[in-house]
């Protein structure tokens, strides 16, 4: 084999491809640190505290998940309120202004000491940065789809399948306390022979769980830990109403075009998807003819395009998307072929 019909190329890094990181932008106050805005931050931690109370006087190890919202102002990362978190860490975001926290008793007692002395200059002005801190609700956890779904009445199709997927606390330990709590809170309510844990990898855990209500699914979604509830879906070649000539018609109705444009960057999506094709605006290259499998990009654009509407879910906004296709890696594993939408089993 030629090395120009190779799908990767190895380029060597040179010294002068590493550099020292920087660091990001000087400090910044958003605010004057006043003792009326210690009171607060504090009275807010101690509100934190009161909600998990229950979780605390059960289990001081076990540890809780707060949710800092920062100032528009000060989303960026170099004012991420890191000294503020010295005593109860950062274990991840959801939005651009919103920080998730780990936090237990002493963790919460520590800070609010420290806010009433602020130890340094960083923490003073991570002070001026916070809007908000408070706990994780139950509604909150809940996706879109979901409650639609039981709006709808059709809770009853996927009630067997409900996802819920646990908080990542970056520790070992706290991973391992929090998976113990979680389980025996779901025996408590009744879900002891109803639920499996899942495990994708060392960091993604997944619980299976079927409920008989949305009245389930909220209590489910009140415990500690549990960081969303959805539902799995499953998918397989076009049910009969979907096939035939039609098919483009179903796909079509009550649809519009969107202005938002995405770009999949994977193996390529298939040029013989004619469901798909009309809606690529561009596309780029890297991978030897050869080398090409376009079986998984399609299957990742044929959810994202057709999902809702082939398994029967209704969109809160029925669009659709532009694609950017970017053909960057060579074979997957994954071999079906993906020339029509996948949609959910019977």
């Amino acid at each position: 084999m030629s090395e120009k019909n190779l799908p990767i190329k190895i380029v060597l890094q040179k010294t002068t491809d590493t550099q020292k990181n920087q660091g990001g932008g000087s400090l910044k106050f958003f605010g004057e640190v006043t003792p009326e805005l210690q009171r607060e931050i504090s009275q807010k931690f101690r509100d934190v505290l009161d909600f998990y109370e229950d979780v605390f006087t059960e289990n001081e190890l076990t540890p809780a998940v707060g949710k800092i919202t920062v100032k528009p102002e000060a989303i960026a990362k170099s004012h991420k309120p890191n000294d503020l978190c010295r005593e109860c860490p950062i274990i991840g975001s959801e939005d651009l202004d919103e920080i998730y926290i780990k936090v237990t008793k002493k963790s919460i007692e520590k800070t609010v000491a420290l806010i009433q002395n602020p130890p340094t200059k960083a923490f003073r002005a991570n002070l001026t940065a916070i809007s908000n801190i408070q706990p994780i609700t139950a509604d909150e956890k809940i996706s879109q789809d979901l409650t639609e779904i039981s709006s709808q009445g059709k809770l009853e199709t996927i009630k067997s399948k409900i996802k819920v997927k646990i908080f990542d606390f970056n520790d070992d330990f706290d991973n391992v306390q929090i998976v113990n709590y979680i389980m025996k809170k779901l025996s408590d309510y009744g879900f002891a022979e109803k639920h499996e844990l899942i495990i994708y990898g060392d960091q993604i855990k997944f619980i299976k769980i079927q409920v008989s209500s949305y009245e389930d699914i909220i209590k489910i979604a009140s415990i500690n830990g549990v960081k969303s509830i959805d539902f799995f879906q499953e998918y397989s070649l076009p049910l009969n109403e979907f096939l035939g000539t039609d098919i483009k018609t179903a796909l079509g109705k009550e649809y519009s075009d969107s202005e938002t444009t995405i770009g999949i960057i994977d193996g390529g999506i298939s040029d013989d998807n004619a469901y798909l094709k009309p809606y690529i605006v561009a596309r780029e290259k890297y991978v030897n003819e050869n080398y090409q499998n376009p079986n998984h990009a399609t299957f990742i654009a044929s959810t994202i395009q057709y999902g809702n509407k082939l398994n029967g879910i209704i969109a809160s906004s029925p669009k659709r998307f532009k694609f950017v296709d970017i053909l960057l890696y060579p074979t997957v594993i994954l071999n079906l072929d993906l020339r029509i939408p996948l949609v959910k089993k019977s």
